[in-house]
């Protein structure tokens, strides 16, 4: 099945609804379009902002780049409210996990929904262990922290080799990563971030 993803990111009309039918996606975004059908400025935001972040081909995924920061560059690029950013960005908003969602399955590609997934499932269990988890008692409850933490480490590693099967099975994001790490040695980057940390001290348990 062939995505419409330019065409979404195109469209500069007001009327989703209309458009949406036409080119057989409107049970994608009617759950979306319904919600915000009397703010088509934000509506016009978040499906950008799903197109952009959970499309196969979208040119503004960076593999490698952290999640959640390339998600937030994403985020700006919409021009919705700053306001709305952890909402989404986080996927606070249940109409736009559940369309995202729609719109992976749509897709029906395993490795990049598995990825997608698990990427997002790292950033809920990071905002955990660095807040303050309560036990009933009202003390800070460590031993659930230091879960979502080590939690965080194993799906990382996991993600790795999810990466690396989405990589090998997908032409154009293989040499999409080829030019990145190109780029990315002739600019002398340093590769080993965070999470890179994070993945070699998995290994290493």
């Amino acid at each position: 099945m062939t995505i419409p993803t330019n065409d979404l990111i195109n469209y500069d009309g007001i009327d989703w609804g209309d458009y949406l039918k036409k080119i057989c996606l409107y049970d994608v975004f009617k759950d979306i379009v319904e919600e915000y059908q009397n703010d088509p400025e934000t509506l016009t935001g978040l499906i950008r902002y799903i197109t952009w972040t959970y499309s196969l081909d979208s040119n503004k995924i960076v593999l490698r780049q952290e999640w959640v920061i390339n998600k937030r560059k994403i985020f700006k690029a919409t021009g919705l409210l700053a306001s709305m950013e952890d909402e989404i960005v986080f996927l606070k908003n249940k109409t736009v996990l559940y369309t995202a969602k729609k719109w992976l399955l749509l897709q029906d590609d395993e490795n990049w929904s598995t990825l997608t997934m698990l990427n997002d499932l790292i950033a809920e269990l990071r905002v955990a262990s660095n807040s303050p988890i309560l036990k009933s008692t009202g003390e800070v409850d460590y031993k659930t922290k230091v879960e979502c933490a080590e939690s965080v480490i194993e799906l990382l590693s996991k993600k790795a080799e999810v990466e690396q099967k989405f990589i090998q099975n997908n032409d154009k994001l293989k040499e999409a990563y080829k030019d990145v790490s190109q780029a990315n040695n002739k600019q002398g980057g340093n590769t080993m971030g965070v999470e890179t940390m994070l993945k070699e001290r998995s290994k290493n348990n």
